[in-house]
Parts: structure tokens; C-alpha cells; sequence
């Protein structure tokens, strides 16, 4: 009593007073205003100015389940932590400072208070409204805190929200559903003449469901005429829902687009199947990918009674895609960048070392002649090299002629061998192979899965190379070679990445097996690869064979060097190569001449011609900067002498007059570079027909 005595001193206005009623009250006035606060159904407090609790309602320890002993006289709220930690101490503090009303939403739990231990705790969801009491002179007296209970409100709004969250994920899900039910529910009607207030209430619930789907939703008729297009699908089309109508959403394809998009909706919806495409969208300036898919349903005659369709924006997704493509094609790059350096540093100390080595020892021709030798093999690895980038980069289709694959399999085998701590074991077929292929290009594949077996087995060991043949599913005979090594194998989970540029587990691997791929597709076959860690690998390489009286001239190998004679004529644009290729041609015995261009080469053979003579054969660069080169000279050269003997001679391996010479007018191709061996074997197939 003598607390609550003191209490009414002060709102009766001493001088510490927190709440004063007016001067010379009625009489029981404050006792009045007590009573009602008190009686109040909306919980409050009142605190004194600097927000310690001096009167709370009976309401309000109701809702926060505490006591006026433990609260009055002992609660600050300026010190309360909860209201500190949700942000709104700097309004609780501008009541008390400037006299503002503050109103805000708390998430109140009395178990977390710092200040107070309760005896019983709650927590509530609370909208606070809080005021300054002034006095006559219009001092801050006092504030008065307001609560109203809004949990279940909360609750029950957080409980329509996440159902309509739910609603809204399973639109999609639901769509096509729905769609079917209503239009199952149409023909009903007609049929059956159902009541028209529940074919209304299905077309409603569809609607509203699309209409808040998040993709553009569209529906056609057995027509294919739109009959229903969503506000989303309006939104990416830039087109009103009459727009839309009949025509769909074609209208809005970008021009560039619209004939393929076309043509595959018709092809689709003429078979009654699935239609999904990606193209681009045109709304004004603007631009945008979009991936439409449609699924037909069907009349219970099973016919399709019409279609219903997402169209959805890619446009980012496309973006994040290239973004990531050009990251990984900028990381292969690198890698490849890396690995040819280094293999063209070691060839380069091979050439520069053995050239070295011959110049200090020009006293002893030998000598000279032994290093000299061992230069070129450097040489011919760089050429290798070279042809595997072109190979893998450009795609060149090989310049194919009949090899003898059991021939190929021993020369390639032996030389992809050597210097290693490996043997080779042979086990060929008694019967002769024989395949339409580019020597060159496959025993680039047989040297290089020996090295690669090789690497496999650094303590040494035996590689086995078997040769057969096989037939195709369709019955196509064919030729099959394997190499198989006893070293670590090839775990299943890399395997799927051994044809990858420069990808190894071996350090100073290269485009080796990634030429092999591209090179063995080129000539119409397949490799495939079994391994077993640590017992070994085989690569086994698949190709179309020839029956052996198709093919009379086989080549086996390395051409020997073959001489003869008559007039020859070379045009290159490069000096060097004119004047290296007459010094060969004069040791094989031939007669040679020398022209920059294709046009200095047809004005040569036409004043050879008036002489009453003619070149055996016309060497021709296919390539000439700022000139004519081989092929369009061809063309002039076949116009003065239909039995001209022309050869085609270039260092692209890509281009299409190698694979196919005699279609551009050639008797022949050289690729470059040459040696002289190759050069006399090419002149002597050529002057013999």
C-alpha cells in the first residue's frame, strides 16, 4: 500500500512526478483514470520519463504472463534488449527525447530478456504504439505504451502465404491437369449436357491459375489456333491477348527465326508429338531467348482435340552459359598453348642440338652425315606435330590411297618404339588387310597409341599389337588393329577424357590421342579404349577394309627412292622451296623449272607447247599470297592440254582438293614438306598412270 500510496503522490504532480492529473482534481478523479487503465481490455503501461515501468494494466501482464512486482520499478524500456535488437530503440528513444509517436511490430519473447528473470515467460507478436505525456508546460512527463496482440493474425497471414506459395509451385504441375480436365469437361457437356454452373467453376479455377503462373502458359484449339493466352505469355510477347488470338505467339519471333520455328511446329504437330524449341522473341528494340514446349492432349475419339503449351525465359540462363563456355574454351586453350610449346622446345634442342654437333665435327664427313641424320628425325617428329594440330584444330580430311595395314602396323610400331625400354609383340593376321586410309595420317594413330603405351609402363614391359577382321552390323567387312600395354590402366572415371587436348596423367603428353580420335573418324572408323587399373589398357581402332583385288598397288610403308626423267615444272610462291625442289628433282634424274605463280606457270607450259613439247608433270602450290594459285591454274593448264599431269602441293591438310585431288583436275598431291624419297615416288606413280 505504501508503494502504491507514493505512486498516486506522484501522478498527483510532486515534482518527480510521472503522471499528474489537473490541478485541484475532482474529488476520486485519479482514482477514476486508475480504475479505468486498469479495467482497460487493451493491454498498456505507463513509464516515467526516463522509461522505467511504473503501471501496467491488468490486460497487459495477462498477454506478457508477468506480475507487477516483478516488473514495476524494474523494466527500462531503453535497456530492453529485445526492442534493441529488432531496430527499434531510436524510435522508443525520439519518444522520451522529442515527444514522437512511435508504432512498430515486435517479435516479444519475455524468455530472452537480459534484465528481468520471470517467473513465467511468453512470447508474442505485438503492434506497439508508444506516446509522450507532457505537462502544463509541455515537459515530457511520462509515455504510455500500447499493445495489441496480433500473433494469430501473423501466424494465420504466414499460413495464407505459404499456401499460396504452395498454390503458385504447383501451377505448373497442375497446368496441363486442369487443362485436360476442362476441355474432358467441354466435350462432356456437349455430349452428355452436363450442368453449364460447374463447366464455368473448372474454366474459372484455370484461369486463376494461370494467371499467377510465373511462365507464359497458352492453349490451342485441334487447329492449332490459340484459344487462351496468360498475362505472362502477353508480358514476354510484347502482344495483347487478342493479339494473341489465333495466331499464337509467332507473331512475336524474331525474323531470323520465324521460318524454322515454323516449320518445326508443323512437322511436330502433324505427327502429334512433343513440341520443344529454343528461339528469340522481338518486342520492339528488345530482344530475348525463350524455350516453348507443347504437349498435345487428346479427345476421348483419340484425336488430338488441342494443345497446351509453356513458353519461358532463357535469356539469362543462355548468358550464363556462353559466360561459362568461353571460360572453359579459354582454359583449353591454355592448356593446349602450354603443351605444344613444349613439345616444339624439345624438337627445336633436338634440330639446333644435332646441327651443333654436325658443325663441330665437319672434319669427319661421317660424323657429319650420322648427326645430320639424327637432325632430321627431329625434323619429321616437328612435321608430326604440326599435322596432329592441323589434324585436331581444322578437321583435314585425309588424302587416302590403299595401305597395307599389317605393313603400317610393324614400320609405325617399331619407330613409335624406339629408344624405349619397351618390346613390341606382333600378332597379325595371316590374312593381307588391306584399308583405304591416309599413310601418313594412320601411322600418326599407330605411333602414337605406342608411345602413349609406352608411358604407361616407365618401368618397361611388352606391348602387344593384333590386327583381324570383322564384320560392321550391317555386314560391311572390316579391318581391326589393337595395342595393348601391361601398365598402370586407366581409371573409369577419366576415361571419358583421354581423347581431350593435352589432357594426362603423364606428364608430357600432347595431342597424341586426341589426333588419334579425330584422325580414325576422318577415315570412317571408331577407337575404343578397355582398361583395368593396374593390370593395362587396349585401344582397339575399327576400319572400313577393302577387298584385296580392289586395291592391286598397296603401300606398306616408306617408298624407297626412286629416279627417272623427263621436264619438269614447279610453281611456289616461296624461293627457298623452288630452288630445294629443282636440286631434288636434277638427283633423281629429272630436268626442272622454276615459276613464282599459277600465272607464270601457265605462260611457261604455253611456250613449251609452241616448241611442239609439253612438261611430264607440273608441281603446283595449292596456296599463293597476292597470286594465282594451284587450283585456278588447274583450270587454265587442263583448257591448253586436257592430258596434262598436274600435282597438287600444300601444308594445309584441311583443304578439299587434298582429299579429293582428281575432282579439281590433279593427277596426284604432295603434302608438304617433303623428301626426296617422297618426291621421286609421287613423280613415278603419276608418270605411270
Amino acid at each position: 500500500m505504501e508503494d502504491r500510496d507514493q505512486e498516486q503522490a506522484g501522478l498527483a504532480g510532486s515534482d518527480n512526478a510521472t503522471w499528474s492529473c489537473k490541478e485541484k482534481p475532482p474529488a476520486g478523479s485519479c482514482s477514476l483514470l486508475d480504475s479505468i487503465i486498469d479495467q482497460s481490455p487493451n493491454p498498456m503501461w505507463i513509464s516515467d520519463r526516463n522509461g522505467t515501468l511504473i503501471r501496467i494494466n491488468r490486460a497487459c501482464t495477462r498477454l506478457l504472463n508477468i506480475t507487477e512486482a516483478e516488473v514495476v520499478g524494474t523494466y527500462n524500456i531503453l535497456e530492453d534488449n529485445i526492442v534493441r535488437a529488432q531496430g527499434f530503440l531510436p524510435l522508443v528513444e525520439r519518444v522520451f527525447r522529442d515527444g514522437e509517436t512511435a508504432r512498430f511490430e515486435i517479435v516479444y519473447d519475455s524468455s530472452t530478456l537480459k534484465t528481468l528473470k520471470l517467473a513465467q515467460t511468453s512470447r508474442v507478436i505485438l503492434d506497439v504504439t508508444i506516446f509522450a505525456i507532457r505537462d502544463t508546460q509541455g515537459t515530457i512527463t511520462n509515455a504510455v505504451i500500447q499493445h495489441i496482440d496480433i500473433t494469430s493474425r501473423r501466424e494465420s497471414e504466414e499460413k495464407l502465404q505459404r499456401a499460396n506459395q504452395e498454390l503458385e509451385s504447383r501451377v505448373l504441375e497442375r497446368t496441363r491437369e486442369l487443362t485436360l480436365a476442362n476441355q474432358a469437361l467441354r466435350h462432356e457437356v456437349a455430349e452428355r449436357a452436363l450442368a453449364e454452373a460447374e463447366l464455368r467453376l473448372s474454366e474459372q479455377r484455370f484461369r486463376t491459375l494461370c494467371a499467377a503462373a510465373p511462365i507464359g502458359i497458352y492453349m490451342s484449339d485441334d487447329q492449332g489456333r490459340c484459344v487462351y493466352a496468360n498475362p505472362r505469355l502477353q508480358e514476354l510477347t510484347g502482344l495483347s491477348a487478342g493479339q494473341l488470338m489465333g495466331s499464337g505467339w509467332s507473331a512475336a519471333l524474331h525474323p531470323e527465326d520465324r521460318e524454322s520455328t515454323t516449320q518445326k511446329w508443323l512437322e511436330i504437330s502433324g505427327q502429334g508429338g512433343t513440341f520443344q524449341h529454343e528461339c528469340r522473341f522481338q518486342r520492339g528494340g528488345t530482344t530475348i531467348w525463350v524455350r516453348a514446349l507443347a504437349q498435345p492432349f487428346r479427345a476421348k475419339d483419340g484425336g488430338i482435340a488441342g494443345y497446351v503449351g509453356v513458353v519461358e525465359d532463357i535469356t539469362e540462363q543462355l548468358h550464363v552459359r556462353e559466360e561459362i563456355l568461353k571460360t572453359q574454351k579459354l582454359e583449353s586453350l591454355g592448356v593446349l598453348a602450354g603443351g605444344i610449346a613444349h613439345d616444339f622446345n624439345n624438337i627445336l634442342s633436338i634440330i639446333l642440338g644435332y646441327i651443333s654437333l654436325a658443325r663441330s665435327a665437319a672434319q669427319d664427313p661421317e660424323q657429319v652425315l650420322s648427326r645430320l641424320k639424327d637432325g632430321e628425325k627431329g625434323v619429321l617428329r616437328a612435321r608430326d606435330l604440326t599435322q596432329q594440330l592441323l589434324t585436331f584444330a581444322r578437321g583435314g580430311d585425309p588424302v587416302k590411297r590403299a595401305v597395307d595395314l599389317n605393313a603400317l602396323l610393324r614400320e609405325a610400331a617399331q619407330f613409335g618404339s624406339l629408344g624405349s625400354n619397351v618390346r613390341c609383340d606382333f600378332e597379325l593376321s595371316n590374312e593381307r588387310l588391306v584399308v583405304s586410309a591416309d599413310e601418313g595420317q594412320l601411322s600418326q594413330v599407330v605411333h602414337n597409341l605406342v608411345i602413349n603405351a609406352t608411358q604407361a609402363m616407365p618401368g618397361g614391359g611388352v606391348i602387344t599389337i593384333s590386327s583381324g577382321r570383322s564384320r560392321s552390323r550391317d555386314g560391311e567387312s572390316q579391318a581391326r588393329f589393337s595395342v595393348s600395354d601391361t601398365g598402370t590402366g586407366i581409371p573409369e572415371s577419366l576415361r571419358a577424357k583421354v581423347f581431350d587436348p593435352y589432357f594426362s596423367t603423364k606428364q608430357g603428353s600432347g595431342l597424341g590421342l586426341t589426333s588419334c580420335y579425330s584422325i580414325v573418324k576422318k577415315h570412317g572408323g571408331s577407337i575404343e579404349l578397355e582398361s583395368v587399373p593396374g593390370q593395362g589398357t587396349t585401344f582397339t581402332v575399327t576400319l572400313p577394309a577393302q577387298l584385296r583385288q580392289s586395291a592391286p598397288e598397296v603401300s606398306g610403308g616408306p617408298a624407297s627412292e626412286i629416279k627417272g626423267e623427263g621436264d619438269v615444272l614447279v610453281m611456289d610462291d616461296d624461293r627457298l622451296i623452288r630452288e630445294l625442289a629443282v636440286e631434288m628433282l636434277a638427283e633423281l634424274g629429272y630436268r626442272a623449272e622454276s615459276v613464282a605463280d599459277g600465272t607464270q606457270a601457265v605462260t611457261a607450259y604455253f611456250n613449251r607447247q609452241r616448241t611442239g613439247s609439253r612438261y611430264a608433270v607440273v608441281i603446283m602450290d595449292l596456296t599463293v599470297r597476292g597470286g594465282m594459285g594451284g587450283r585456278e591454274a588447274v583450270k587454265a593448264l587442263l583448257a591448253l592440254d586436257p592430258q596434262v599431269k598436274a600435282v597438287v602441293s600444300s601444308g594445309y591438310c584441311d583443304d578439299p582438293v587434298l582429299a579429293n585431288c582428281r575432282a579439281y583436275g590433279f593427277k596426284a598431291v604432295l603434302p608438304k614438306p617433303y623428301n626426296r624419297q617422297e618426291l621421286g615416288r609421287v613423280l613415278d606413280e603419276v608418270l605411270k598412270g
